[in-house]
């Protein structure tokens, strides 16, 4: 797992044993030449760290923030899960969020508490890459 997706399921894992949450939807699919899907990954991270299987949801389809999101409406409706908390990095959230109404899913932003975003070339290129996307979504409505 990437330091960043370390820190989201970190994050879901705190939210789970405060109690806050009482699923974990883990999203993503297969990188390239990877065995195993990133949400499979991450579903063997998070039991290791005592979080009941019968609580965790995966799905292995999604690549991008947008396919996340559509495939996690899907397990959602199809459980008649009504509300979910969004966690992304802080420097994510607001495309994340954006994303998240215009597939009419009802939820709140929990960014982790850090970034993992640790140096400022990174932090300025992830900040472009956001805002560049976000901007684009704003104008054309997709995204």
């Amino acid at each position: 797992m990437s330091p960043i997706f370390k820190e989201r399921i970190n994050h879901s894992i705190y939210l789970y044993k405060q109690h806050v949450i009482k699923k974990i939807i883990l999203t993503g699919g297969y990188g390239d030449n990877q065995k195993q899907s990133d949400s499979k990954i991450a579903k063997a991270y998070v039991i290791k760290n005592g979080i009941p299987a019968m609580d965790i949801l995966i799905e292995e389809k999604s690549k991008f923030t947008i396919e996340n999101l559509k495939e996690s409406k899907i397990i959602m409706d199809s459980l008649n899960l009504k509300t979910a908390l969004l966690i992304s990095d802080p420097l994510h959230m607001k495309r994340s969020i954006e994303l998240a109404k215009k597939q009419k899913l009802d939820c709140l932003p929990s960014p982790t508490k850090t970034t993992m975003y640790k140096t400022k070339i990174p932090k300025i290129k992830s900040l472009i890459y956001e805002t560049f996307f976000y901007s684009i979504g704003q104008i054309v409505g997709k995204n």
